[in-house]
């Protein structure tokens, strides 16, 4: 087991924030800390306050979730809230970091996801398990956010993987993170995605869901628009919009070649160590490589075998570490 994998049982999501708060408030407060440095950082805190209505009206347990978060912690809810939506907070202008190249293969069951994050910012990330009730999840997780924003599986067996959109408009509305960690928790996309192109979106990623038997979703969600497929396997994403972007086209952070090495690599049946293989892949340099110098963690979810193996930068002495799912 990885020396940072945590572990949280809860009776409600109040309660679960609480415990993660405790846990986590050195980073919260170091977070905070750093963030109130930013010349620009009032500003931030009234953007943020102003989606904190609309997260509120839809996802109030999540909402409910950061508050014990912030009181475990020790810190001020709407300082926590600010930085847990990231750059949702930092107006319509700022562009959003480059992040992820996700592969599907093996008829949906068998995912590999590279998560890239900022040079050094490897610390950022764990290993958290949660569980409320009968419900249960372990995701890659980022300090001082929601969850769901990275890779995770919960215990009805649906995979959950974020990648970034580049260059997507801004607006008020349910902050993405949220968004995202709303479907980390889905036992019914259908449903859920559904309801997620009802509401007002700040802005949106791409989503990619896939059951247990390998049905698979894809959701391009942003302010402005929002589309759903079920596509086929093999199947590949990295930071590209697929619709509503101008900016679809340019290549930047190495994402549309990694898109492309992953098309060129990915089969309609691989061995979980292929994938592994291949997500550690060097062979285009630091910055355009699947595995390049912002990539801090590795996740392969093999749902045939029922099991779960993760790299993480910070320990990679140690190298893949495999779970028994479910969580």
């Amino acid at each position: 087991m990885h020396q940072h994998f945590y572990a949280f049982s809860a009776r409600n999501h109040f309660d679960l924030g609480i415990k993660i708060g405790r846990q986590f408030a050195a980073q919260a407060y170091q977070a905070i800390k750093t963030a109130h440095q930013h010349t620009q950082w009032p500003v931030h805190c009234q953007i943020a306050h102003a989606q904190l209505t609309y997260a509120q009206k839809h996802f109030p347990q999540y909402v409910s979730e950061l508050r014990g978060y912030a009181d475990g912690a020790e810190v001020s809810f709407d300082d926590l809230w600010t930085i847990s939506i990231e750059d949702d907070a930092f107006g319509p202008h700022k562009p959003a970091r480059a992040k992820c190249t996700t592969i599907v293969t093996n008829d949906g069951q068998l995912i590999g996801h590279s998560e890239d994050h900022v040079l050094g910012g490897e610390d950022d990330v764990c290993i958290v398990q949660k569980r409320i009730g009968s419900h249960r999840t372990l995701e890659l997780f980022y300090y001082n956010t929601p969850g769901g924003s990275a890779i995770g599986i919960n215990s009805a067996g649906y995979v959950h993987a974020v990648n970034t959109l580049l260059f997507t408009r801004k607006q008020l509305g349910v902050p993405k993170l949220i968004q995202a960690r709303y479907l980390l928790d889905s036992h019914d996309p259908n449903h859920d995605l559904a309801k997620l192109t009802q509401i007002s979106r700040t802005s949106g990623f791409s989503h990619l869901l896939a059951s247990p038997t390998g049905q698979l979703w894809h959701a391009e969600l942003t302010a402005s628009s929002a589309h759903i497929a079920n596509p086929s396997s093999p199947f590949c994403h990295t930071n590209h919009c697929l619709l509503g972007s101008r900016h679809s086209s340019r290549e930047i952070w190495g994402t549309h070649t990694r898109l492309q090495f992953a098309k060129q690599h990915v089969a309609n049946y691989l061995t979980p160590e292929h994938l592994k293989k291949l997500l550690l892949d060097e062979s285009l340099g630091p910055d355009h490589s699947l595995h390049n110098e912002r990539s801090v963690a590795k996740i392969v979810v093999n749902t045939a075998t029922q099991t779960l193996s993760i790299w993480l930068r910070r320990e990679a002495a140690q190298g893949w570490v495999t779970y028994k799912l479910p969580v």
